[in-house]
């Protein structure tokens, strides 16, 4: 019954029964497992703390991760209504005897970012870039915007060539994230994004970009690609589940269909077969 309640949506009796079953039957363990997918459905995370607390001494695993997530959840709650002082303390709890989360981390970033504590920020977006290459796509555009604020941009060309100097992989990462997120005027990252065009072959099916590169208006012709393509480029998924293929357009920590948590990487590369493709058939 209370599994027929939850397929129907009626998640306050699914709790009620669940809740019952949770107290020492022989469905115990799925019971709570059930709590947990209730919890993270109507955002009660502190419940749903409790419920995978009760699961990981009951099942015998661990649930580090996933609590991890839930504690990230409130300190995000706490950091939108201005409680910077409990969003530390929860991404601190998230921290803490469990498996290393970067969304804790980027959420320290974040809170630093919000009380202008620039330093902190930028310490914690660079270690982030470097410990985890895939987040790039968020600490990017943070670094860039602090700099700017700060009126620092040659300090920023000399951070970001010093990280392409030691990791020359990150170039076509920095590329794309520049292209899906319209960044541009700063050299280092538009010379990153002009070779990472005139070396994508499907692009160049469409496209005679080396030509227009060594033609008359060189930068004219490279910079209204590159426009064209940071509009099309935003109407196209940018992340995907590893686990099951479900895709979004932003970040998403929890994969809606699978419910995995932490599953999701950014896009490579700019998908331009399909998204010129697309405008073509328009």
């Amino acid at each position: 019954l209370a599994k027929d309640y939850l397929a129907a949506g009626l998640l306050d009796r699914a709790e009620k029964l669940f809740s019952r079953l949770a107290e020492g039957s022989r469905y115990q363990v799925q019971a709570i497992e059930a709590l947990c997918g209730i919890y993270e459905q109507e955002r009660d995370w502190e419940k749903a703390i409790d419920a995978g607390k009760r699961l990981e001494v009951l099942g015998g695993r661990s649930l580090g991760l996933q609590i991890a997530h839930y504690y990230c959840e409130l300190a995000e709650v706490a950091a939108a209504k201005g409680d910077y002082a409990a969003a530390r303390q929860y991404v601190k709890n998230a921290q803490a005897g469990r498996p290393r989360t970067m969304r804790g981390a980027l959420t320290r970033a974040h809170i630093a970012r919000d009380t202008d504590d620039n330093k902190t920020a930028l310490k914690l977006y660079h270690r982030i870039i470097d410990e985890n290459t895939y987040l790039i796509a968020e600490a990017l555009p943070e670094i860039v915007s602090i700099y700017t604020r700060e009126d620092e941009i040659e300090e920023l060309e000399r951070a970001l060539k010093a990280m392409l100097a030691k990791s020359p992989e990150m170039n076509a990462l920095v590329a794309y994230t520049a292209i899906v997120n319209d960044i541009g005027g700063i050299p280092v990252i538009d010379e990153c994004v002009e070779q990472y065009m005139l070396n994508e072959p499907t692009l160049g099916e469409f496209v005679e970009l080396q030509q227009l590169s060594n033609a008359g208006g060189r930068d004219s012709a490279i910079a209204k690609v590159r426009g064209a393509l940071s509009k099309l480029a935003a109407t196209t998924p940018r992340y995907q589940c590893q686990e099951c293929g479900f895709s979004s357009q932003r970040l998403l920590w929890q994969c809606p269909s699978c419910r995995n948590w932490e599953t999701q990487r950014p896009a490579s590369r700019v998908q331009f077969d399909t998204i010129l493709q697309h405008s073509i058939t328009k």
